[in-house]
């Protein structure tokens, strides 16, 4: 059906791209400023989960037993459509010394911030739908981490423009292709590489 078709685009890096599978989930963890995926990830990721966010919302308001699951992946596009480019568009700001467009991007946490609360609790309704209990403290602890996360790469982001921090040290490093090149075909599904190169 059509509109499982939808729930497929979500793996894709855009329509009738398949090379790299779970791409939601890469773009989801990847950090705001180490970046691992930021030199995978296409400047038009943000209109592609848009578009995909307003066929969702279309599928949720119909009765259907799955509307809790069109929700979820609604919310969740909410989240990508800001965030999956936000690491390259700030990497990219910062190495041009664009302190507007870094002021700018400070300004846009709070909404991702925001879209990620409600993803976490549409995604907790779909995950006890669908099983016990069990595993939902490891999204609990992924996704606070991230809401977490936008409030140091704000205070991050405030030292350096106000001139209280010489230099953002995840932003000076180059981005490197995750895959070491073009891949013919990925299929990755680890979140701690994804998130950090450091232990968790």
């Amino acid at each position: 059906d059509a509109e499982w078709r939808v729930c497929d685009e979500l793996s894709k890096r855009e329509p009738g791209d398949d090379k790299i599978c779970n791409v939601s989930k890469h773009l989801l963890y990847n950090d705001f400023l180490i970046g691992l995926l930021d030199a995978n990830v296409s400047e038009k990721a943000g209109d592609y989960y848009e578009k995909l966010r307003l066929e969702f919302a279309k599928l949720a308001e119909r009765e259907s037993a799955y509307a809790y699951l069109f929700q979820s992946y609604e919310a969740l596009c909410q989240v990508l459509k800001r965030k999956a480019t936000y690491g390259k568009r700030l990497h990219a700001a910062y190495q041009a010394k664009d302190r507007a467009a870094m002021e700018e991007m400070k300004g846009e946490l709070p909404a991702i911030r925001s879209d990620l609360q409600e993803f976490g609790r549409k995604y907790r309704t779909q995950w006890l739908k669908e099983n016990k209990g069990f595993g939902l403290e490891v999204i609990d602890a992924r996704l606070g981490a991230l809401i977490n996360r936008t409030e140091t790469v704000a205070y991050i982001l405030d030292e350096y423009l106000e001139g209280r921090m010489e230099k953002i040290y995840e932003l000076e490093d180059e981005r490197l292709n995750f895959f070491c090149g073009e891949p013919q075909q990925v299929f990755y599904n680890e979140w701690a590489t994804t998130y950090t190169v450091n232990v968790i």
